[in-house]
């Protein structure tokens, strides 16, 4: 399977959260690359400052069924949500889907680590907060992702293993398949499937432009035990500019098929599509 098989994308964002772009040139894009579906999925508001959150989710409602109405029998297009952990929203019916995701990590100390304010923020918070214990903090942050995961609403899990992001093709920051490491992101994984048998993991490409890594979130290692405890697969970019909508898919494609998944779902106005990887 390539990538001209799928054509599709559940993970993107607009101007209306974070993203680059706005929502009618992602939705262009698409089109233009003669996608099937595309899921919009901007961030959710959550409950400390930020710059990334949708101002209003009625605004953000009416625009993405607007532009859905306009592309009607040329592009499906979804409404989704990137549903953060920290958030305390109450679904609108017209959310079709979500996707579960952590960005921050409730420390021991009961403060709010945020870990994504870039490389040097990120050491500097588990020097902090963990003295220098990354693995501790891992643990943390997958005890977190299980939690969200679990919530009714949640549909796919986002970028399962974030807190591995700094670990780039520039530098390593630590050892993302350490022991330790993997045995609780390895936990998360099982105890997810376990009370949860039909979620959707996202492999997730988009930190492959942004962040220069080598490597799509999950990590080989992970991705293969989603396939040992049979959980299901879904290709996204997150993609924040429409350059990127296709970033990685056909590399991660590659991985998916020698790791030794046989299908792989993506999005449609019906819900969910199962496709056979050849």
């Amino acid at each position: 399977m390539t990538f001209l098989d799928y054509l599709s994308n559940a993970h993107t964002h607009s101007h209306l959260s974070d993203g680059h772009n706005t929502l009618e040139d992602m939705v262009k894009k698409a089109f233009d690359s003669g996608y099937i579906s595309i899921g919009i999925t901007d961030h959710s508001p959550v409950f400390y400052s930020n710059n990334f959150e949708i101002k209003s989710i009625d605004e953000y409602v009416e625009k993405v069924c607007q532009i859905k109405k306009h592309y009607e029998g040329q592009l499906e297009i979804i409404c989704g949500l990137e549903y953060d952990f920290d958030t305390n929203l109450i679904l609108p019916k017209e959310i079709a889907y979500t996707i579960g995701s952590v960005h921050t990590i409730k420390t021991p100390s009961k403060n709010l680590f945020k870990i994504e304010n870039g490389c040097e923020n990120f050491i500097k918070g588990v020097n902090f907060f963990y003295e220098g214990n990354f693995t501790n903090a891992a643990k943390d942050f997958f005890e977190q992702t299980l939690e969200s995961s679990l919530r009714p609403n949640v549909d796919i899990v986002g970028h399962f293993d974030l807190i591995s992001k700094y670990n780039s093709s520039v530098k390593t920051i630590f050892d993302d398949h350490e022991k330790k490491y993997l045995e609780y992101a390895f936990d998360a994984v099982d105890s997810i499937l376990s009370k949860r048998p039909e979620m959707i993991f996202e492999i997730n490409t988009g930190c492959i432009p942004r962040a220069k890594r080598l490597m799509h979130y999950p990590s080989i290692p992970i991705l293969k035990r989603i396939r040992e405890k049979k959980g299901r697969i879904i290709l996204n970019s997150d993609a924040h500019l429409t350059k990127d909508l296709n970033a990685g898919f056909d590399f991660a494609l590659k991985n998916l098929s020698d790791i030794g998944f046989k299908k792989i779902v993506r999005v449609r106005d019906f819900g969910f599509e199962e496709l056979k990887i050849k």
